[in-house]
């Protein structure tokens, strides 16, 4: 008896030792994917519910801003949020309401899912099935761009209203360079409208750029949208700068209206004594910006002398050992940013360079006023702003010390003239 418990108090302490957590030594990877129902592709289907199975216990907070495993879900087509339920090692997805007859759906599973160990799935699961007879083989895909700032949206939401019957909604999401693809709808009419859903809310807020398109689906279509702030306020001026005495740099608040002509009857200069300045151009900053570089003089004392390939290679920096790519490793992110998708349009617009015939006068107030500048949308506005031009700097004092004559010299004025 005494054997048996002395046995069992070491085996009690064996259990309290610091050791390996539950369930194992810690993973490194995320949750591998064993199973889902029903079969992507599957026709004629009775499914209440899609069920995700994995290899191991997921967790019910998801990584990113999506505050819970509903966030992580789409529905396609849709009938409002989905619900995700949690049970341990698999999940289960179904629609706001039963999935309706004769309809195909997909149903993906974003990236976010993690494991209790905070490895994140990266890639997306997705299931194609339909509780009718067939699923469409068609194919929407296309990019979403911020017009403004002409690079993509990404993870930017996308949905194609079905017309006239608008009660039909399918859903995808863009990827991390703004491209996505929207299947299996059928052929028809359709208003697709894509956001950059920066809460995730699914919902266009007022602050949110987005874009639509009318777009008639018969099998497949390419698309590109441009989205933009919409807004019924005019431009303001929101950064002002004096360039010189002959050019100043006006930066709106929102984007020029591309049909709108910038030239000088888009703005008035005054002096304070309302007399007109006259204005030699107006014209893109940025064209302005490139053009004063270039006849910039070029420093060419700091030229190098030595041009020869060591001379190159010594300047280079090192490749890491084991590592592809360019000259000191530069990430995979850096050179996906080079390759990022560009719009098939020039962006608006937003500031421009006011260039002056005459030089302003130094101390002298000034008032610039743009002339119904209007917005993407049409709206107008006439903003203004007063200004004074800058007195030039006095000159900055010697910091030279006098000369002190040596010790026992006489001043200039005690010394003899010399002979002529």
């Amino acid at each position: 008896m005494r054997g048996l418990i002395a046995a069992l108090g070491l085996a009690l302490g064996a259990c309290a030792q610091p050791g390996a957590p539950p369930g194992g030594p810690e993973r490194h990877v995320p949750p591998k994917l064993v199973s889902i129902s029903p079969d992507s592709g599957a026709v004629k289907a009775r499914v209440k519910e899609v069920e995700i199975r994995f290899d191991e216990v997921v967790s019910e907070k998801p990584a990113g801003q999506t505050p819970d495993l509903d966030g992580l879900a789409i529905v396609s087509p849709s009938d409002g949020l989905p619900r995700v339920d949690w049970h341990r090692e698999r999940i289960t997805i179904r629609g706001r309401h039963d999935f309706k007859a004769n309809t195909a759906y997909t149903v993906t599973l974003l990236p976010g899912l993690a494991d209790l160990h905070g490895n994140v799935l990266k890639t997306p699961i997705t299931v194609v099935f339909s509780t009718g007879d067939s699923i469409p083989n068609t194919r929407v895909t296309g990019t979403v761009f911020d017009w403004v700032a002409a690079k993509p949206v990404p993870n930017a939401m996308v949905r194609a209203i079905a017309r006239p019957d608008s009660t039909r909604v399918y859903l995808a999401r863009a990827d991390s360079v703004g491209q996505f693809v929207l299947a299996h709808a059928p052929a028809g009419t359709y208003t697709l409208q894509a956001w950059n859903d920066a809460n995730t809310n699914r919902i266009v807020d007022p602050h949110e750029v987005w874009d639509s398109v009318h777009l008639a689906l018969r099998d497949t279509a390419r698309v590109e949208l441009l989205a933009f702030t919409h807004d019924t306020v005019g431009p303001r001026i929101d950064q002002f700068a004096i360039l010189d005495s002959t050019a100043l740099h006006v930066t709106f608040d929102r984007a020029i209206d591309t049909a709108q002509k910038i030239d000088t009857s888009l703005f008035v200069l005054k002096s304070g004594d309302s007399t007109i300045v006259p204005l030699r151009a107006v014209e893109r900053y940025a064209v302005f910006d490139s053009t004063r570089a270039a006849n910039m003089p070029v420093d060419t004392s700091r030229a190098r002398t030595d041009t020869s390939k060591k001379a190159a290679a010594a300047a280079a920096p090192p490749r890491q050992p084991g590592r592809r790519g360019p000259p000191g490793g530069a990430p995979s992110d850096t050179l996906r940013q080079l390759h990022l998708p560009k719009p098939s349009r020039p962006s608006p617009i937003t500031d421009v360079a006011v260039i002056v015939a005459v030089p302003l006068k130094p101390g002298t107030s000034y008032r610039l006023e743009a002339r119904d500048v209007r917005n993407l949308q049409g709206f107008k506005a006439s903003p203004s702003r007063v200004f004074t031009m800058p007195k030039p700097e006095p000159p900055a004092p010697s910091k030279t010390p006098p000369k002190t004559p040596p010790k026992g010299a006489k001043p200039d004025s005690a010394r003899r003239p010399p002979r002529p």
